[in-house]
């Protein structure tokens, strides 16, 4: 029991996340169509938002503070001894991505040209998206939560890599941590004496990243 308190707050996480998903899978129906998905999705995260806030105006003050500290993200207490089932998550899912590499570009054409090359686009999404659940828990029970980034980074190191013979997941995971650790150091030095939520940062990058695509686009049309 006491082995198992060690992680119960990456299990509890884990198991939310995976409730999450079967929600936006029942929500979005067996089609598997991404818009339908994105709207669950949309949905499902303002339904976790409003119970989140229910929690917080029923908590103890004290208690309420940190955990509004804990949802902004920050690498404050990330400690060494809780790194071992992050790097193992990391890797198992890393190695997984890095296998199932050549099913997942081929969605990108379309699930029905994906589906007339073999690939069995439910199953594979429905894997995938369990998967990304399992990481997604593990660095926000350490870290909380950091916004935009698995939306921003493998957007940029897509235009980065075109052309390149280089894996886009390996790209993605060296990138992405590259740059969490240039917004850990600009957390700890533009405000003296304190360390800013790095979610704060990420979120003000990835809104005015996501501003300037829009604005690219409209221009382009």
């Amino acid at each position: 029991i006491s082995g198992f308190s060690e992680y119960s707050i990456a299990v509890g996480a884990f198991a939310g996340s995976l409730f999450s998903v079967v929600i936006v899978i029942a929500l979005a129906g067996r089609s598997g169509n991404v818009e339908r998905m994105l709207l669950a999705g949309v949905a499902t995260s303002f339904m976790f938002s409003a119970a989140t806030s229910l929690v917080l105006y029923l908590s103890d003050p004290l208690a309420a503070a940190s955990l509004i500290f804990w949802t902004l993200g920050s690498f404050a207490r990330a400690e060494w001894a809780s790194i071992g089932p992050v790097i193992v998550v990391l890797l198992i899912s890393l190695l997984c991505f890095f296998a199932f590499s050549r099913p997942l570009k081929t969605m990108l054409a379309g699930d029905e040209n994906a589906k007339a090359l073999g690939v069995n686009v439910v199953r594979l999404r429905l894997g995938m998206l369990v998967m990304s659940s399992l990481m997604t828990a593990v660095l926000v029970a350490n870290c909380g939560g950091i916004g935009f980034v698995g939306l921003m980074i493998p957007h940029i190191v897509r235009r980065l890599v075109i052309g390149l013979r280089v894996n886009l997941f390996v790209a993605v995971a060296m990138v992405g941590g590259i740059f969490m650790i240039w917004v850990d150091v600009l957390a700890r030095v533009l405000h003296e004496g304190t360390e800013l939520p790095i979610g704060v940062i990420t979120a003000a990058l990835g809104s005015a990243f996501f501003l300037l695509v829009l604005v690219r686009r409209d221009a382009r049309s």
